[in-house]
């Protein structure tokens, strides 16, 4: 199954990329393509690669991607909100969220990172 554009083919393989723990990551078993951070997939790409047969990403990299989604949707409610004469009472607060839910949209892509790190390299043993 392929996701986005009709016609548009699969990632390019792409040299070797580190992953935040400053390791190679998601090499497929079957010698395939070599991943980089699911922050520099497209969502169709994402989709499409969950939907393989391929090792990752897998149940753990999918949740903390829609742990990601979740917290973008905090900094979106965020940003409509600040500015707004309606909430400025809750400007200080809204300001804070949207930091907040940056930073944990950033930390669950690194964990989704990380989880596909961890299930590589234990089945590469």
């Amino acid at each position: 199954m392929e996701f986005g554009p009709a016609g548009r083919d699969r990632v390019a393989p792409r040299a070797p990329q580190l992953c935040s723990l400053g390791y190679p990551y998601n090499h497929v078993m079957e010698n395939s393509r070599l991943l980089v951070s699911f922050a520099d997939l497209t969502v169709g790409q994402f989709l499409d690669r969950l939907s393989s047969a391929e090792p990752v990403p897998g149940g753990g990299a999918a949740s903390a991607m829609a742990g990601a989604l979740g917290a973008s949707l905090v900094s979106m409610v965020s940003a409509l909100s600040t500015g707004r004469p309606k909430y400025m009472a809750y400007e200080d607060t809204l300001l804070r969220c949207g930091e907040a839910g940056r930073d944990l949209a950033a930390e669950f892509v690194d964990l989704a990172d990380k989880d596909a790190f961890a299930y590589a390299v234990t089945q590469q043993r």
